[in-house]
């Protein structure tokens, strides 16, 4: 420890040199917590080499626990915001049919002709032009009938028809720029904020950093209040970042309420907006629905409505189907013709995207039930699969922290001896 005469010295010769340590400390704590955020969000592959299965790299905590995420973002979606059935129950069977007449008629007329030119070429190409219109006029006058049967059916059964958690997942997996979308638009501007609560703090370690630097002047000091503005820093801002739920008074000093939980109210409708707009889309429901993993059962039902179609068609159209037909032929042709009016679902539902938006209703549906979610609810929106990367991301802002403090006493002793310290603060004098 240094006499006070050699500390009063010290400081007046290098006055400069201890007035620019809380602020370079500060700038650590800025420093790492913009590494600490970057961290949970990019790189969304990893980036690195693997030896054997120990990676030496990096992928963001986020895009990295993708499946986790999706799990979770799927969980708070069914258990709190919404249901399938509820938002299946919305549509209105009858209008959701007068929003696709257009398309369905476009693709009556191709299934018709086709299975025509199929399985009765000579009897379809002997027919009139009038006639073959008036057959798919037929047809078409009658399939609004049994599409409507097929949605209500649906309605009625929409759990084992549509999987929303296989969605979920397979969207968020496939996509982690949309996961991190969503997570981006939760935290919001308080991702900003860390990085300056990073800086205050960081600027009070600096103050005892130099307070030590003028009692002691030992080289390992600056590493290691680098090491320990790092780690204490990161510490601190992630903390509260996510805490305390409810607003708590320190020291009677200053009240504080984790940014994640003050601003939820800001955040909440643009979660809901990337929710309705990016995740649960129609186009993306239709998909889920047509090809996910309860597509057989909805080919099932369309299946069974066709096959009603068919039987009941109207007496002009029989001729083509009946006259020259054996039951097993029959069977076929009503098969091929399922699968033919399925093949063009996805098209057809395509002009009803306004109308599903409109009435499911999600955006509003999210905004009002995540305002019912307790502090704890919203916090688990985002925290948990970020908690067993935080030690990771502390470490490495303790790290960066001891990295720039070894800098910072090089430099010292560089203007100070005229000369260069060793690695690591180890030059004693």
């Amino acid at each position: 420890m240094q006499s006070w005469s050699s500390i009063v010295a010290d400081v007046r010769q290098w006055w400069w040199i201890y007035l620019s340590m809380p602020f370079i400390a500060g700038g650590i704590g800025w420093f790492t917590k913009l590494i600490a955020i970057e961290m949970m969000f990019r790189p969304l592959e990893f980036v690195g080499v693997r030896l054997g299965r120990i990676p030496l790299g990096w992928q963001g905590m986020l895009p990295r626990q993708a499946e986790k995420m999706a799990g979770i973002a799927y969980d708070m979606i069914s258990t709190n915001l919404l249901q399938p059935q509820e938002l299946f129950d919305r549509l209105d069977a009858d209008q959701l049919i007068k929003e696709v007449e257009a398309p369905m008629r476009r693709a009556v007329d191709d299934v018709v002709r086709s299975m025509a030119i199929d399985y009765y070429p000579g009897l379809w190409e002997a027919m009139p032009e009038v006639t073959r219109r008036a057959v798919i006029g037929l047809i078409q006058s009658e399939t609004p009938k049994y599409a409507v049967a097929a949605i209500e059916d649906a309605k009625r059964d929409i759990v084992r028809l549509f999987d929303l958690r296989a969605m979920v997942v397979s969207n968020l997996t496939a996509d982690k720029a949309l996961l991190n979308r969503m997570m981006r638009d939760i935290a919001g501007a308080q991702m900003t904020t860390i990085p300056k609560i990073g800086f205050w703090f960081g600027l009070l370690i600096g103050v005892g950093q130099a307070i030590m630097w003028a009692l002691f002047r030992e080289p390992w000091l600056m590493p290691v209040f680098g090491f320990v503005n790092g780690w204490v820093t990161d510490f601190i801002g992630l903390q509260m970042l996510f805490r305390p739920h409810e607003p708590e008074r320190y020291f009677g000093i200053f009240t504080w309420h984790g940014l994640f939980a003050k601003n939820r109210h800001e955040l909440i409708p643009q979660y809901a907006h990337l929710i309705a707009a990016e995740l649960l889309t129609p186009d993306k429901i239709v998909d889920a629905i047509l090809k996910g993993p309860a597509a057989d059962r909805v080919f099932e039902l369309a299946a069974k409505y066709v096959d009603r179609a068919a039987d009941a068609a109207p007496s002009l159209a029989k001729p083509l189907v009946t006259l020259t037909v054996g039951t097993d032929r029959w069977r076929e042709l009503k098969a091929t013709a399922a699968e033919r009016v399925f093949a063009h679902a996805e098209v057809t539902t395509q002009q009803a995207h306004a109308y599903t938006m409109q009435a499911m209703d999600i955006e509003n549906t999210v905004i009002e039930r995540m305002g019912e979610l307790s502090p704890a609810q919203f916090e688990n929106l985002l925290r948990p699969a970020v908690k067993e990367d935080e030690p990771t991301a502390i470490a490495v802002g303790a790290v960066l922290g001891g990295i720039v403090g070894e800098l910072q006493i090089l430099l010292i002793e560089r203007i100070t001896l005229g000369h260069w310290a060793w690695p690591l603060g180890l030059m004693l004098h």
